[in-house]
């Protein structure tokens, strides 16, 4: 990352590209935010002293490690855990009609929507001006201590390349992406890339857990018929959601808003879908759609509190390295992006037969 900041252009909008870019790339291939947020601080860090600490161009790089974090964990079917949970509590032909890669499709006319939104967001609250020049001089130290890629760090790009290669051509050697990403850990372990000390502390056995526990809700609902309960007693949901989807969309969008004031992303996301997404099926309504929709929206947020990934960034400078004000009206204007971008994509969708 330092190398590739090193190499752009010292132009201001170019830093906040490069540390957008970098949370991007990172989305498909590490599902936690809060990990992507760990790996990004220090490039972040990095920036804000290249930049003087100035607060208002601060909060501009802030606002960029935020989206390069977020703003595409609901495009990819591996961006967050949550995606997961929901994928395990579709129908079995949801499923097949939305695997990894056509889940990226149906989805990326919203995410294009999105990065268009951030990037007049960033023009129109943060201003560009020029990097100061003694950050060149920084970054040039930095790259110089970090020295060549090591062993492990090249194994590791090499098998994220392997993973992504895998997935999108997994309809063509028809081998599931969970044996192959399991020869790949196999591989690492062999070759003395991971150690066993490494699986014990540096992978979240719980979220994994809790993750799978999510998934069979959908086997055991079909199994107990409360799926079926659900759709009998709210059956005039599912009757409005197909009778008027945009109008559902909307107040979908306000209440969700309002969910995340009081409950965590995850919390409000299972909630949410083990109602709506039997009311989906039952009413002919694409549970895909529903199910993007309220990852997308319970990912927005305007206050510190509702992001641990914001949390963990601030826990990482100081107060006065960025304007808390400019960053809310950073988050305010996405929350209604998002909610826009749902809007702008239904004749898409349309096209896409997936309504």
């Amino acid at each position: 990352m330092r190398r590739a900041l090193r190499s752009a252009p010292a132009g201001q909008d170019w830093r906040r590209a490069c540390l957008l870019l970098y949370g991007l790339a990172l989305t498909p291939v590490m599902p936690s935010q809060l990990a992507r947020g760990a790996i990004v601080s220090p490039f972040l860090g990095t920036l804000l002293e290249q930049d003087g600490r100035r607060p208002r161009e601060g909060a501009a790089l802030f606002a960029s490690a935020i989206a390069g974090i977020s703003l595409a964990a609901a495009v990819f079917l591996t961006g967050k855990p949550a995606n997961l949970v929901v994928f395990g509590l579709f129908d079995s032909q949801t499923q097949f009609a939305f695997d990894w890669l056509p889940w990226l499709c149906a989805a990326s006319f919203s995410g294009a929507l999105l990065l268009l939104a951030h990037w007049l967001a960033m023009r129109l609250l943060f201003p560009a001006t020029e990097a100061p020049a003694a950050g060149d001089r920084l970054l040039r130290l930095q790259a110089e201590a970090l020295g060549p890629l090591s062993r492990k760090e090249r194994g590791a790009l090499a098998a994220i390349a392997l993973i992504l290669l895998g997935t999108l051509s997994q309809p063509y050697h028809q081998v599931d992406v969970p044996w192959l990403s399991l020869a790949i850990l196999v591989v690492l372990l062999l070759f003395g890339a991971l150690r066993r000390e490494d699986l014990n502390q540096r992978v979240d056995w719980s979220v994994l857990i809790f993750i799978g526990s999510i998934i069979a809700w959908a086997p055991i609902m079909h199994q107990t018929g409360i799926d079926r309960q659900i759709a009998a007693s709210l059956a005039w949901v599912g009757a409005f959601m197909k009778a008027s989807l945009p109008a559902f969309l909307a107040l979908l969008c306000a209440a969700i808003v309002l969910i995340r004031l009081a409950l965590p992303e995850l919390v409000a996301e299972v909630l949410l879908l083990t109602l709506l997404l039997p009311l989906a099926a039952a009413a002919g309504v694409s549970q895909w759609l529903i199910g993007y929709a309220v990852l997308t929206m319970c990912e927005a947020y305007q206050f510190a509190y509702q992001s641990p990934y914001q949390l963990y960034l601030e826990s990482q400078h100081p107060d006065g390295a960025f304007d808390r004000a400019r960053l809310l009206r950073y988050n305010l204007a996405m929350t209604l992006a998002r909610a826009l971008a749902i809007f702008a994509s239904l004749p898409f969708w349309s096209l896409r037969n997936i309504l």
